[in-house]
């Protein structure tokens, strides 16, 4: 039972439980309380549970199963935790089952100790291998001291749709490193110039992307849920031919992923050659308090893309769908996050230019698999990765 959202019913683990625990039912009450302390002050225990056996449901790398999380317990009161993503990654060939590795988290007063780490080493003895995805030092020194190799940070590109807005209310100094863009931007506002940028940079994009493959239609706008899954899955079955390494992005891992009650904050786009699905871009909503640093500016994130990825038109022409879905919710930016060189330059094209690596991608292979290729620009790696565009 829950009272005025707090739990009523003692812990069902034993007394004075310490160590690292793959949480099961009887950890839930733990697992809800690390959340109310960390990310969902509201989390209750029926929605953990209902959230836990629905994400089993729609498993795209095992059906039905368990998604795997862990926790260290000080006391039976959870003060680390570590969660996971299932995935089917395909490599050589083949699809294999992968976790990513996410949601690593150490309580304020348990930090500068060894609770991440060991909650870290347990996952990997049972899970064997994975993949993450890491923006901070410090715990990218901990994943790579357990043999992760860091194959460095995913380039980030931004497409600017309002570029008056962007102007007049970014704070460079709180953006971190956006190289030599920052200095021409504090130079634009001192000057006052923000009107008059804008103006020329609408002419300027629109100079730039002329002639920009656009000669797919129609374009259908809407949620993933509302494409035929087999057409999906022949979408990826033409796009990972030939590539190295890839998360799965067949019809159950985006339905799984951008569908059901998570639909409301992206936007599918779709476009058809002829009668047969070309291609899939998916596009998520800004967040409506957004990151601080932005100063209200909204931007949208370009988080999947699907194509036959040797048809550049194709490519380009998605692209350019994806920046009006952008436009339709009102996003002042899109931003995209990706490994592979062929989209690098897809965007590059439609005036996209480079802000820099914020998150970089690490793997662990499993013994007995061919290793994963060295190389970042040998995946393709996109920003709804790892659930990495929930930041704005």
């Amino acid at each position: 039972m829950e009272q005025e959202g707090r739990l009523t019913e003692p812990p069902p683990v034993p007394d004075e439980e310490t160590g690292v625990v793959r949480v099961s039912e009887r950890h839930l009450p733990a697992l809800v309380e690390f959340y109310r302390e960390t990310w969902d002050t509201d989390a209750t225990l029926a929605d953990v549970r209902l959230a836990r056996a629905n994400a089993a449901a729609g498993n795209p790398a095992a059906p039905g199963a368990e998604i795997p999380t862990f926790l260290f317990l000080s006391k039976s009161h959870a003060v680390g935790h570590l969660g996971t993503i299932p995935i089917r990654l395909w490599h050589a060939g083949r699809e294999l089952p992968l976790q990513w590795l996410k949601g690593l988290m150490v309580l304020p007063e348990h930090r500068n100790g060894p609770v991440g780490f060991l909650v870290l080493k347990e996952a990997l003895r049972q899970l064997e291998g994975g993949l993450a995805m890491v923006v901070q030092p410090a715990p990218r020194r901990l994943f790579t001291s357990l043999g992760f190799t860091d194959l460095g940070g995913i380039p980030n590109y931004i497409r600017i749709l309002n570029p008056r807005r962007v102007v007049s209310s970014l704070d460079p100094s709180r953006l971190g490193s956006i190289g030599r863009a920052g200095g021409a931007l504090r130079l634009m506002q001192r000057l006052g110039l923000a009107h008059l940028v804008g103006g020329l940079a609408n002419l300027a994009f629109a100079i730039w992307t002329t002639g920009v493959g656009s000669w797919l239609a129609p374009v259908h706008s809407g949620a993933v849920d509302e494409l035929d899954p087999a057409s999906i899955d022949r979408l990826w079955a033409l796009m990972r031919d030939g590539l190295e390494a890839a998360p799965v992005r067949d019809a159950a891992y985006l339905r799984w992923r951008y569908g059901g009650i998570r639909q409301s904050a992206y936007r599918t786009v779709s476009l058809v050659e002829g009668t047969a699905l070309a291609g899939i871009a998916i596009v998520r909503r800004p967040r409506e308090d957004g990151d601080p640093r932005l100063r209200g500016v909204r931007v949208a994130t370009l988080c999947e893309i699907l194509f036959p990825w040797r048809r550049p038109a194709v490519g380009s022409s998605l692209i350019g769908a994806a920046i009006n879905a952008a436009r339709e919710v009102e996003a002042d930016a899109l931003l995209c996050s990706a490994s592979h060189p062929v989209l690098a330059s897809m965007l590059r094209r439609q005036a996209f230019f480079p802000i820099g690596k914020n998150v970089h991608f690490l793997a662990k292979g499993i013994s007995g698999r061919q290793p994963y290729p060295s190389r970042l620009t040998d995946w393709w790696l996109m920003r709804g990765d790892s659930e990495a565009d929930e930041v704005f």
